[in-house]
């Protein structure tokens, strides 16, 4: 169930940053960030699969939850990826410097927001197969999984539709980072850096300590 307070975080952040880039665009008749109302979309999607997710789990019907629950941790990445369009950081010496700084950072907060409810979602989820403990240390894991998969978006350019578009290179270029970890410290310093950063954001803004979780009634073993 979408609370109030989700909806008017989503709503807010997404709406103001969709503002945002149309004004610029009428002012300047120019598509210059439009690619930032992609990303927010792109950003979404996570979390509409796990909403998904959700009603399958609470109608008991767990291959449907694990296959939107994949498809979750396939689009995921897209949610904080939001953070490094940062490296379209305007000159400051640009005319509208600020405002497009604005927009950067308004489609950062929306895909934060966004990533943040469809993660808690899918830790729930988790809490309900499992155990509380057990959903806290996958929740984490998958949290460094999307800086993995942030680092193949951002440096790799690969995105979340290669999966089925060219799934061998993808694969390839997967595998050869876990084979030689060793030939890619970039790919391993950024996964650990900010993978931590996105752990520690998530802790602050848990209200549990250190495992509390779930509104969803705990599955008992009878589900299969």
């Amino acid at each position: 169930m979408v609370t109030r307070r989700e909806w008017t975080l989503i709503a807010t952040t997404v709406s103001g940053t969709v503002c945002l880039i149309a004004a610029r665009m009428v002012h300047t008749e120019h598509l210059s960030y439009a690619f930032v109302l992609w990303n927010v979309f792109l950003a979404a999607l996570p979390w509409g699969f796990a909403l998904l997710a959700e009603q399958a789990i609470s109608r008991r019907k767990t291959v449907s939850c694990i296959l939107w629950s994949a498809a979750w941790l396939l689009f995921f990445p897209n949610a904080p990826y939001l953070l490094t369009d940062l490296v379209h950081m305007p000159d400051a010496n640009a005319s509208l410097w600020w405002y497009d700084l604005l927009i950067l950072v308004g489609g950062m907060v929306a895909g934060l927001a966004l990533g943040w409810f469809s993660w808690t979602r899918v830790r729930e989820i988790l809490s309900a197969m499992t155990s509380p403990r057990l959903s806290t240390l996958t929740s984490y894991v998958l949290l460094y999984a999307c800086a993995f998969g942030m680092y193949l978006g951002r440096f790799s350019r690969w995105n979340s539709w290669d999966v089925v578009q060219d799934p061998t290179a993808l694969f390839v270029d997967v595998a050869d980072r876990f084979l030689s970890p060793g030939a890619h410290p970039r790919t391993w310093a950024f996964t650990f850096i900010v993978g931590t950063i996105l752990s520690v954001a998530a802790w602050l803004a848990s209200d549990e300590r250190p495992w509390r979780y779930s509104t969803l009634e705990p599955l008992q073993r009878e589900v299969i």
